[in-house]
């Protein structure tokens, strides 16, 4: 990111086109940032230790000042993504609790249907009894 025409009170009274760039670290240290500034006082024309050390002290001074911005900044993203990790779970959870009385209701349906087909299967063993006593009585007539 390129800002031009910058006045930093760290840098002195100039106006300055300031350079950022922004690295990982390495691929092991991903929350790891580094963030290179440089400083030109225009026309691309770079100021080292060397041309201006009290601009580049007031440089180091300004990117170490933001250091603490930007652990606040961090800790308040993981807060928010935790956040949307519960919430996830939570609805994760309340789903299987829904699932779970959906289930224990289809059971006791389930139960009382065969306790149903339970009492018809015995009133029909009954009929059939009932039934085949009929038959084996009209029967015994026949031979009479």
């Amino acid at each position: 990111m390129v800002f031009k025409g910058v006045t930093l009170a760290e840098l002195g009274s100039g106006t300055y086109d300031l350079y950022f760039k922004a690295d990982r670290k390495s691929r092991k240290e991903k929350d790891i940032t580094i963030l290179t500034m440089l400083v030109s006082s225009g026309y691309e024309k770079f100021i080292s230790e060397s041309d201006n050390a009290t601009a580049m002290d007031g440089a180091k001074s300004f990117l170490n000042g933001h250091t603490e911005h930007a652990t606040a900044y961090d800790l308040e993203q993981q807060i928010k993504d935790q956040e949307e990790i519960v919430t996830k779970a939570t609805k994760k959870y309340n789903g299987f609790i829904e699932d779970s009385t959906d289930l224990v209701k289809k059971i006791e349906k389930l139960n009382k249907e065969q306790d149903e087909v339970r009492q018809k299967t015995a009133a029909q063993k009954t009929e059939v009894e009932k039934q085949a006593l009929i038959l084996d009585t009209l029967k015994r007539k026949r031979k009479q």
